[in-house]
């Protein structure tokens, strides 16, 4: 007898939700009847708790007559709750009786009383309308299920089950768990990886690997010191080569590898602002330091970016006016690349609403491209995202290029060429955030990978990788062949800890042999730690 997918795809679900159940009758406060960090929440007809992946809570604290209901054989729960156990953020816009819910892959507005919800940019229907009962914001478990992608089970005992969790995901997670997880430093404390999401900490010959280790916990407020350290690839002979005065719990300390022997990496010592450091694998200094930001990303010309702003360096900085500046390891010299006053002035007509001060429009994720001919620049000029700008330019400053819809932590995939994740709420596809490739002028090259946020692709093109969008709990950190939007492999999938509330975030970059993934990996509510997973169980080419 032939049984199609779909039937299959059924089957697995319900042996699933078979599972969950039995556990949820036979283990007291429990849904989860597999180890997964997808979430699973747990309901049931008249009663005020909720199962929250195996933990046992109250929908409302403060009214015990929060509960899930029946009407006109609809069944209706509170939106606000289960939205926020999936990590969705919702806001309520009282002047227009609209609910706004804003998740990874949709946003979605409901106004009370109307079957017709704005889904992105169009608009789909509900099988009843959105309404408030007993105060509270109630929908219908198949219109939240359809309308963010969730999989539910009920019953005719009342039991709701509501989860992330279908057979993919069960198939990509268990992928997962056949991989080779290394924790890199050898402290049971925190840890990080020393510089930006993409940038390898690997040195050119992958034979070592750079690392932070800090003194406290990311967000604590005794401070920010930690040490630089080295291991080789085989994760023995650590040692300490720097102390580092203020480690950034955003991006480390901005580490990139300039050669075998050299290093560059930012501290701000004596509170004068970030100055860059080059120094040997020993930890001593080569050259510099210099008063300037250090940029990101890897390169084939052993060269770096550092960028001046006249906020950032109030008595000026030894590099010279606000701008852009290279320095060539290869022959120890430092040149100005870009000077705000000259290549940022004429944009000013380009950028209604932007400050009048180009002085203070602000620079960041200044990179080089990989054969170092061209820069990428992250430019604010004004408040709010609307005014954040995405420019490219030669190094000197010409061809300066605007890119027309600012996409998410753009890097450069070739000279010619950057790759980002893909946010268009006005035309952009659905699901919002796929990995996508563009040339500077802005037009679309080809689909890289599926949803992400930060991201890091292998060295030989085949590989990305990248974790789920902000606030979404689990923060899931997935594995992408070179093409597909489907992952290969879940790596992980924990509860976010500071990876949010503190940006202490999974910053994703692969070995120099396209092999393995590094990232920070939350392994408890206040802890980070600096991992890498060896995929290589997984090539099949």
């Amino acid at each position: 007898m032939k049984i199609s997918k779909r039937k299959i795809q059924r089957l697995m679900f319900a042996v699933l939700v078979c599972v969950l159940l039995v556990n949820t009758l036979f283990v007291p406060g429990s849904i989860a009847g597999i180890e997964t960090a997808n979430r699973k929440i747990g309901l049931l007809i008249g009663c005020p708790d909720a199962i929250v992946n195996g933990v046992k809570t109250r929908i409302d604290p403060n009214d015990p007559n929060v509960v899930p209901i029946i009407q006109d054989g609809r069944t209706l729960i509170p939106l606000r709750f289960i939205a926020e156990c999936f990590g969705v953020k919702v806001e309520w816009d009282e002047a227009t009786s609209t609910v706004k819910v804003d998740l990874e892959r949709a946003r979605v507005e409901m106004v009370l009383g109307n079957t017709t919800v704005k889904y992105n940019v169009n608009t789909r229907e509900m099988d009843v309308p959105a309404q408030v009962i007993d105060g509270r914001t109630m929908v219908s478990v198949r219109a939240f299920a359809d309308l963010f992608d969730k999989y539910t089970f009920w019953d005719n005992r009342g039991l709701i089950i509501v989860s992330d969790l279908n057979d993919r995901d069960v198939t990509d997670e268990y992928i997962g768990r056949f991989l080779v997880h290394e924790r890199v430093a050898q402290s049971d404390g925190p840890s990080m990886l020393p510089g930006f999401y993409g940038t390898t900490p690997e040195s050119p010959d992958g034979k070592l690997v750079a690392y932070l280790v800090t003194e406290n916990k990311p967000g604590s407020k005794e401070g920010k010191k930690g040490a630089l350290y080295l291991c080789d690839s085989d994760l023995t002979n650590h040692r300490k080569i720097r102390d580092i005065s203020n480690v950034n719990w955003h991006y480390g300390s901005h580490v990139v590898w300039l050669d075998n022997n050299t290093l560059a990496y930012n501290d701000n010592v004596d509170g004068k602002g970030l100055k860059t450091y080059i120094i040997n694998t020993n930890g001593e200094e080569v050259a510099g330091p210099f008063q300037g930001n250090l940029g990101h990303g890897d390169n084939n010309v052993n060269s770096i970016l550092m960028y001046v702003q006249r906020d950032a360096y109030k008595n000026g900085s030894d590099l010279g006016p606000p701008g852009i500046y290279l320095y060539n390891h290869r022959d120890g010299s430092v040149k100005q690349v870009l000077d705000v006053q000259r290549d940022f002035g004429p944009l000013k007509e380009k950028f209604p609403g932007s400050r009048d001060d180009i002085f203070t429009w602000e620079m960041g994720h200044v990179q080089l491209s990989p054969g170092g001919e061209r820069i990428l620049i992250w430019l604010g000029v004004g408040g709010g995202q609307d005014n954040v700008k995405i420019l490219s330019c030669r190094v000197g400053g010409s061809e300066m290029k605007v890119f027309p819809t600012k996409p998410l932590h753009q890097q450069w995939y070739d000279d010619t060429t950057i790759f980002a994740h893909e946010v268009d709420w006005e035309n952009g596809e659905y699901p919002m955030y796929k990995a996508k490739r563009w040339d500077l002028d802005g037009n679309y090259i080809e689909t890289i990978a599926g949803v992400g946020n930060h991201m890091g692709i292998s060295f030989d093109r085949k590989y990305y990788a990248s974790e789920t969008q902000y606030w979404t709990n689990p923060v899931v950190l997935r594995l992408y062949r070179y093409g597909n939007v489907e992952p290969l492999a879940i790596l992980f999938a924990e509860s976010p800890g500071t990876v949010w509330s503190v940006k202490t975030h999974i910053d994703p970059s692969f070995s120099r042999d396209s092999r393995k993934v590094y990232f920070n990996m939350p392994v408890a509510e206040d802890m980070i730690q600096m991992y890498r997973v060896d995929f290589s169980n997984l090539i099949r080419d």
